[in-house]
């Protein structure tokens, strides 16, 4: 008889956990403070489709299995130093280097000279024209208008959803942490 109550809680144990954890997280009841350094969006948001590349019609493409990391291009001199930290992250990433991808998105087509020094300086920076500003809403809903005012680098997950973004007083160690955890 003892050996099957035994046998019993080791079986029932795992189910208990689960359903207590599950109905813990529906009534809302988690963890207090995060321990990620960026901030989250509120709720997962598709943007996968509302971002066409500036040279073509194609759309932003997700089917590579990579992260984003994006900035909305409003101040020319805020957008080039955060193209250069998103830069100096990617290539801090050392192994996971080629799981990222750098993209710059703006609302009204790009000077020749701004697209020539990033061009040259930045290899790999991609630019996508958010022409009837669809992302640009989504992230003033989702976020803050100094999101889209500092081109605040944002992170948008391989299956296009956007994900958290970072101010630009972080310290690029804490932004480099917070990859590192999400890929």
């Amino acid at each position: 008889m003892n050996k099957k109550a035994f046998l019993l809680f080791l079986l029932l144990t795992p189910l208990i956990i689960i359903v207590s954890s599950t109905l813990a997280f529906r009534f809302g009841y988690s963890p207090e403070g995060t321990k990620n350094n960026g901030i989250f969006f509120d709720e997962f948001t598709d943007i996968s489709s509302n971002v066409k590349s500036q040279n073509s019609d194609q759309f932003l493409d997700f089917s590579d299995g990579k992260w984003v990391f994006a900035i909305y291009h409003s101040d020319k001199v805020r957008s080039l130093e955060n193209i250069q930290l998103m830069k100096q992250l990617n290539i801090a990433l050392n192994r996971d280097i080629n799981r990222v991808k750098r993209v710059l998105i703006h609302d009204k087509k790009l000077d020749q000279d701004f697209i020539n020094t990033i061009s040259n300086d930045f290899p790999r920076q991609e630019y996508f024209l958010d022409s009837e500003s669809k992302i640009k809403n989504i992230l003033l809903n989702k976020s803050s208008e100094e999101l889209i005012a500092s081109s605040y680098i944002f992170i948008i997950d391989p299956y296009g959803r956007l994900v958290m973004f970072f101010p630009n007083n972080l310290d690029p160690k804490k932004i480099l942490k917070d990859m590192k955890t999400l890929i």
